[in-house]
């Protein structure tokens, strides 16, 4: 009789109840059953998300909720949930995210039988978009080299749908760091990925909602002094290129471009972020 895995799904919440009841619903009917669900309220200002989830938990003994007694800043809640977790796998699923009733289950199958691979996700768009896996960097990355894979990673930008994909829970706790920079959830990505492979499998979705920072003004969020303006990178650029060490000058002279060209689009697009609010609040 085959034995199914534990498989780790954690859920941060904070202040969203909206959608954090259509978020549990499809972790919980996922056709995967072996999950322990792990939900930590990043100290909301109400009971309302404790309610909720309370709810639930009365007939769904696979739930852990912990409300923090202080507000850990989004990182710091992730590695919370993180490190709480015990499954073989993990799975970050954010309060506004909806994943196919069969997400879990196609991955697991995939990584079960392909041990050379670190993650594995299924097609994903944000809600009311299409399906892109270049613009939403989902895309499978299967280089033998490791370092050939973190310069796939950084080919071009994109919205990084990996960070949300069916992961090794053990190389997950390996890669992850509290990475309060610009781009952080890249650094995770790329840390796994000189674990790995990714992959990207043609069946299941994933529908990220619109809620997170990335789809509001991030640049702000991380920006500290003039380097932050002419430079919003120069972190990340300092942390990817210490996972390079060993690599040939080549690869690393196409980490550089590829983060130069970033820094040029993230320029561009705080400019037009920070002009689009002022205009706006006249």
């Amino acid at each position: 009789m085959k034995t199914y895995p534990l498989v780790s799904v954690g859920m941060p919440a904070y202040n969203r109840t909206e959608t954090l009841v259509v978020a549990i619903e499809c972790i919980i009917n996922q056709t995967y059953k072996n999950l322990e669900i792990i939900i930590s309220d990043n100290a909301s200002a109400s009971n309302e998300i404790e309610d909720i989830v309370k709810g639930y938990m009365k007939n769904d003994k696979r739930i852990l909720y912990t409300k923090q007694k202080r507000n850990l800043g989004a990182e710091r809640n992730f590695q919370y949930i993180i490190n709480k977790a015990s499954g073989k796998y993990f799975l970050m699923a954010a309060d506004d995210d909806i994943r196919s009733l069969d997400f879990i289950e196609k991955n697991i199958v995939f990584l079960e039988n392909n041990a050379d691979y670190v993650a594995s996700t299924s097609p994903s768009r944000f809600e009311h978009r299409n399906f892109d896996e270049h613009a939403m960097g989902d895309g499978s990355i299967e280089c033998f080299d490791k370092y050939d894979r973190v310069n796939a990673f950084l080919n071009r930008w994109h919205a990084n749908a990996r960070f949300y994909s069916l992961v090794r829970r053990e190389e997950m706790q390996r890669a992850y760091t509290v990475n309060n920079f610009l781009g952080g959830d890249w650094m995770v990505v790329l840390s796994l990925l000189m674990l790995g492979k990714y992959k990207r499998i043609e069946s299941g979705e994933v529908i990220l909602g619109n809620g997170g920072v990335s789809n509001n003004n991030i640049f702000s969020m991380y920006r500290k002094g003039f380097l932050g303006w002419i430079f919003p990178f120069y972190t990340l650029l300092s942390a990817s290129f210490g996972l390079l060490k060993g690599a040939k000058i080549s690869q690393k002279i196409k980490l550089i471009i590829s983060l130069g060209k970033f820094n040029v689009i993230a320029f561009y697009w705080q400019i037009k972020k920070e002009l689009y609010i002022k205009i706006k609040g006249l």
